[in-house]
């Protein structure tokens, strides 16, 4: 029973914040973009798990919506991801960095649970703005393999994006929920 209760207390804490109303899937702050730019995710979408028993490789190549990452592992419980998305003009850059508490550990189990932080860098170009900005994003999720080399991942999080115009000068920030999924290939 305590095992059970360190690992709900941790994925809460690890993926919610109080006082953030609702869940958007992949947004970026409201602001005078076209509005099909505004239903791009502000980051990393997909990640991989440690090592484990199912999974003794070092390096993993993930595929997302709309983007890819590559994750070097540093130990069983520390990864490091690059990131890079593209969509509707705006592109998104950024580092997130994984931890994978002992608490939450499965052995052989193909659910590997996990918590982050992320920090990225935004730029868009739409017919009447550009501008850039940031995200920064604390998350929790987990990750489910298909096979040794092979897995599916989502995780939540709250994102504070900030995001310019160089134009006019117009600038936006606030909180928002971020939800990421993606595919992950180990090598």
């Amino acid at each position: 029973m305590e095992k059970w209760l360190k690992i709900i207390v941790g994925l809460i804490l690890g993926a919610v914040l109080p006082g953030v109303a609702g869940a958007q899937q992949n947004s970026l702050v409201d602001v005078a973009l076209p509005e099909s730019s505004q239903v791009f995710a502000q980051g990393a979408v997909s990640n991989t798990a440690p090592p484990t028993s199912r999974n003794t490789h070092k390096y993993a190549f993930g595929v997302n919506y709309p983007g890819v990452n590559f994750r070097l592992f540093f130990s069983k419980g520390f990864a490091a991801e690059l990131k890079a998305q593209y969509m509707d003009k705006i592109g998104v850059g950024g580092l997130r960095l994984y931890f994978y508490p002992r608490v939450f550990k499965a052995g052989a189990s193909p659910l590997k649970f996990f918590w982050g932080i992320e920090g990225d860098y935004i730029s868009f170009k739409g017919d009447l703005s550009k501008g850039s900005g940031y995200a920064a994003e604390a998350f929790g999720g987990v990750e489910i393999f298909l096979f040794k080399g092979l897995s599916l991942q989502a995780d939540i999080g709250p994102a504070y994006i900030g995001i310019a115009d160089k134009k006019t000068s117009i600038n936006s920030s606030g909180l928002q929920f971020v939800v990421n999924s993606g595919m992950n290939f180990y090598f």
